[in-house]
């Protein structure tokens, strides 16, 4: 995300993360998985126990700020902290401001002296663009693009959530002073849960759940669970037949719509496979997100599904 400067603060504003991440090597070495995201590592290392304990101490170590710099001094001057990271890029104006967007749906704008929270505004969609300014007949507009995405939430699925329960939308909005006009309510439901085929092949969904990871994890979420940008596949209608999720995965029924094909990369057999993990994952999960929503506005209050009890 972009940092901006400021000639009239002197001071350099940065958009911060800490996201953990697993390393753990292949075993025997680098070996190429064509169509993957080729990193070297064993990727069902990577994925993050579904437990609530591991996945509230991981949530203790997610944090996002934007910090105040002074690259003289070489030091902090001020910070503003989060709720999670990958909030989105920063600009800096000739009237000492600072806006942002936020992971949460929050467009803000910030005094660039001091950091003192001056507007915010309710965008119902998390933002990691930056923001621009420009000027028309004298006078004077900010605009961002709105939207959520990028590898840590589409990687990271349900713990990418961690400022917020956002569903994406892809809007651009444009503000200026005397602007008055106010956005529709969007749909906040996201991908609803179904309930999953009862039964499932468990000899096989361990070897599911390393095609997965290494094949599907980076678009669809670790552990099979989504973060609101693209498909959840627990909830997908193709893991009901394995005709139907064989065409999908393997012959790019849905190429069309950026899902690729993998039949030169998987077997049927490995295909079938992730289906099979996929029915156990949804299984595993399906009443913790029943009841997560369990509530009047229909969408879970605590948006990270399945932490500890706080």
């Amino acid at each position: 995300m972009a940092m901006a400067y400021s000639p009239r603060t002197h001071l350099i504003y940065l958009p911060a993360h800490q996201i953990p991440f697993g390393y753990k090597n292949q075993t025997g070495g680098f070996k190429a998985h064509p169509d993957s995201w080729n990193l070297g590592l064993d990727m069902t290392k990577t994925g993050l126990p579904d437990n609530a304990e591991a996945r509230s101490a991981y949530m203790k170590d997610l944090h996002g700020e934007v910090l105040a710099w002074d690259p003289v001094k070489m030091q902090t001057v001020w910070q503003i902290d989060h709720k999670g990271p990958w909030n989105g890029g920063v600009l800096a104006t000739g009237g000492d401001l600072l806006f942002q967007g936020l992971a949460n749906g929050e467009f803000h704008a910030y005094d660039a002296t001091n950091g003192s929270d001056l507007f915010k505004f309710n965008a119902q969609s998390g933002i990691i663009a930056s923001p621009i300014s420009y000027s028309v007949n004298g006078k004077q507009y900010v605009a961002v693009e709105v939207g959520w995405g990028g590898i840590y939430p589409i990687s990271m699925g349900g713990m990418g959530r961690t400022s917020g329960w956002t569903v994406n939308h892809s809007f651009v909005a444009v503000f200026s002073l005397d602007g008055k006009a106010s956005l529709p309510e969007m749909n906040s439901l996201g991908f609803l849960p179904v309930k999953p085929p009862a039964e499932y092949d468990s000899k096989v969904v361990d070897k599911g759940y390393f095609q997965y990871q290494t094949y599907c994890q980076t678009c669809h979420g670790d552990n099979g669970e989504g973060a609101g940008m693209l498909p959840d596949l627990r909830w997908s209608g193709s893991i009901r037949h394995k005709d139907a999720f064989y065409n999908v995965v393997g012959r790019g029924a849905l190429t069309a719509y950026g899902m690729d094909r993998f039949d030169t990369s998987m077997t049927p057999d490995e295909i079938e496979s992730i289906r099979q993990y996929l029915i156990k994952r949804a299984n595993d999960t399906y009443q913790r997100e029943v009841d997560a929503r369990k509530n009047a506005s229909g969408t879970p209050q605590d948006p990270v599904i399945g932490i500890a009890p706080k």
